[in-house]
């Protein structure tokens, strides 16, 4: 019937999690309930728990493949019209009963979906992978003002690869984790990233299982620079030098002190980045030529004014020359001179002999580190075509002035698509510029 059903005893096995909701009571407070699937050998129904019975899931008290006797239930039809166990201030919930009989409940098996076939919204997943990138447990507050804790990894599957965000009592767990280690993640629940694509998130129900150890702590591998995008942590990558800005001093702030940042362009043969080196990771610019290599592990990524940009903050080493690294692991630097009509878009380290067709006015910005800098928009031609372009910092203040007609080498500049669709190059404060007079 449609009437609620009170039932003395129900037992099952948990089979699945489908979430906790919280909602506003009709005459004010907040309400909890944690829905579960059920089963036995007859079927399966949702066990529905309000209120504190709730907390044996926030809790992760209970896991999947647990066996529940529930006390006084009672029984509703759901929205769909299937019938679902309810279990309120009256009944009771009892975990793994020691006098239940195990062999009556089938046993449930785990499902690992492929990393692919994940989509947003899916409530209980199990997925399997090889941890790629780890980030540490931090703290944050919430809108209610308690503090919460979260850490951040990345796994792949070798098909496609996911960020897991672990919540409160599990962050602890996951920034335990190693590169290199292979995991299973058992009852996460999947979302949309803050950047599209997916992510699988682990609660208190959820379960990390470590099914083969990473040797090292930290393993040897290393990202290729073509597949960076922003967001990324504890990332390493072996690339070379092909230009460097001057250092930048700034105000922090938070604490009125002075900060040091400066540039380096690397490429690695598969692409190029920026990377950023902050405070004490300055003093490397001295020793640090062109064509020289770097080991970079524990940086990180984010997008700016620039594009892409690798960041080597407090947790990041970096080594010079690393003699561990065989010399041709990643192909020496070239001056790669072009012609406008073969540029393309994400080239690195090109050399262009070009004439200034026009300049644009300067406009001024502002940096990540809180200085204010310039860029101005070009257009070069040479006998082979004309692409737009785009000077920053010193790269700006020594071209906003050029007359036009006037010849210009550059060397050590990379392409972008700009908003238009086309090629356009980029003249960073890392690149080297002669004007014929």
């Amino acid at each position: 019937s449609d009437e609620m059903d009170v039932v003395p005893i129900v037992e099952g096995r948990v089979k699945s999690f489908l979430g906790i909701k919280r909602f506003e009571r009709e005459g004010g407070g907040v309400g909890v309930m944690a829905t579960i699937v059920i089963v036995d050998r007859t079927g399966e129904a949702k066990l529905v728990l309000w209120g504190e019975h709730s907390k044996i899931v926030e809790k992760g008290q209970l896991r999947k493949g647990d066996v529940v006797r529930v006390v006084k239930g009672y029984v509703k039809r759901g929205i769909f019209g299937d019938l679902e166990l309810h279990v309120g201030k009256l009944g009771r919930v009892i975990i793994n009963p020691p006098d239940a009989k195990l062999e009556d409940f089938p046993e449930v098996v785990e499902e690992v979906f492929p990393l692919s076939k994940l989509e947003p919204g899916m409530p209980d997943v199990t997925v399997e992978g090889e941890v790629v990138e780890v980030g540490p447990a931090s703290i944050f507050e919430r809108p209610n003002g308690s503090k919460g804790r979260m850490a951040t990894a990345r796994i792949t599957d070798g098909t496609m690869s996911v960020r897991v965000v672990f919540w409160d009592e599990q962050s602890s767990r996951g920034a335990q984790l190693r590169v290199g280690d292979k995991v299973r993640l058992v009852s996460g629940y999947t979302r949309e990233g803050m950047r599209g694509g997916v992510e699988v998130h682990m609660g208190r129900a959820g379960r990390i299982e470590v099914i083969s150890r990473s040797e090292k702590s930290s393993m040897e591998t290393y990202t290729p620079l073509s597949q960076l995008h922003p967001g990324m942590s504890s990332v390493n990558v072996l690339a070379r030098v092909t230009a460097k800005t001057p250092v930048r001093t700034f105000t922090r702030p938070q604490d009125g002190k002075i900060g040091a940042v400066a540039d380096l362009y690397l490429t690695d043969g598969t692409g190029w980045v920026r990377i950023s080196l902050w405070d004490r990771h300055v003093n490397l610019l001295s020793k640090v030529n062109i064509g020289d290599l770097l080991r970079v592990k524990n940086a990180y990524t984010r997008e700016d004014t620039f594009g892409l940009n690798l960041n080597a903050g407090r947790r990041a080493t970096i080594d010079v020359n690393p003699p561990d690294v065989p010399k041709n692991t990643i192909p020496p630097v070239e001056e790669c001179k072009v012609k406008l009509e073969d540029i393309k878009p994400y080239m690195a380290n090109i050399s262009l002999d070009v004439v200034v067709k026009h300049v644009g006015e300067a406009r001024e910005f502002q940096r990540q580190d809180g200085t204010t800098s310039k860029m101005v928009t070009l257009l070069v031609e040479d006998e082979t075509g004309e692409a737009p372009a785009v000077a920053w910092g010193e790269a700006a203040v020594k071209l906003e002035n050029v007359p036009p007609k006037a010849k210009i080498n550059i060397k050590g500049c990379y392409t972008r698509i700009n908003a238009k669709g086309e090629t356009e190059i980029h003249i960073g404060e890392g690149a080297t510029i002669k004007i014929e007079k």
